[in-house]
């Protein structure tokens, strides 16, 4: 709950300090016909609808970032959940193909072939249990980091849509928005890497006779 807090109350200054930006700009905005630099009035009306729909999306900023968070969290459940699923029709393809192959071998064949198979298959698991180890510390690590980034992204958020409004700090909303959606999406293909290879160690082991 403090953590929250916190975190709340980092945003809420961002917002103040994005709102004085917007307070400066809007004055700009009034006076420039009367600055040495003043705006014409084509740049101003240009300007000023998306200067208001920056001053909105940045008081729901944390409400929007959040949601797009939460969706892509919410893909990265589902898309390993249909994988396990198509991953289970495979397996059990190949358990019943491989039982009937096995079953028309004669006794001696049968033996010789099991014994191979099954020390092909031990060491099939050991190197498969390794990779996923591997693949799921760095999936670990990866995912603090993407977590404590995108806190930060969402605390400056404010900003990012303050900087979305002046074409000068365009390319700063730009890198932001690009960086957040990447890092989203990032889930996704983790969460589906990491289920692919468990469905297909699951086949491996399967289709050399461990079924």
């Amino acid at each position: 709950m403090m953590i929250i807090r916190s975190f709340l109350a980092w945003w809420g200054g961002v917002v103040v300090v994005a709102n004085l930006f917007y307070i400066v700009v809007f004055l700009l905005l009034i006076f420039s016909s009367a600055l040495p630099f003043g705006l014409d009035n084509y740049t101003i009306k240009k300007t000023l609808p998306k200067f208001i729909g920056a001053v909105i999306l940045t008081q729901f900023s944390f409400v929007i970032t959040v949601a797009i968070v939460d969706f892509f969290n919410l893909m990265g459940r589902v898309v390993p959940n249909m994988i396990f699923g198509l991953g289970s029709v495979a397996v059990g393809g190949a358990c019943s193909g491989n039982m009937s192959n096995i079953g028309g071998l004669n006794s001696t064949l049968e033996l010789l072939t099991g014994g191979l198979i099954a020390i092909a298959a031990f060491f099939l698991v050991i190197v498969l249990a390794v990779v996923l180890f591997f693949a799921m510390l760095v999936a670990f690590v990866y995912m603090a980091m993407r977590y404590l980034i995108i806190y930060i992204l969402i605390i400056a958020a404010p900003l990012a849509f303050a900087c979305w409004v002046l074409p000068g700090t365009n390319k700063l909303w730009s890198a932001w928005w690009t960086n957040f959606i990447k890092l989203n999406a990032m889930i996704i293909v983790i969460t589906a890497m990491l289920s692919l290879s468990v469905v297909l160690s699951q086949v491996l082991i399967i289709t050399t006779g461990e079924c």
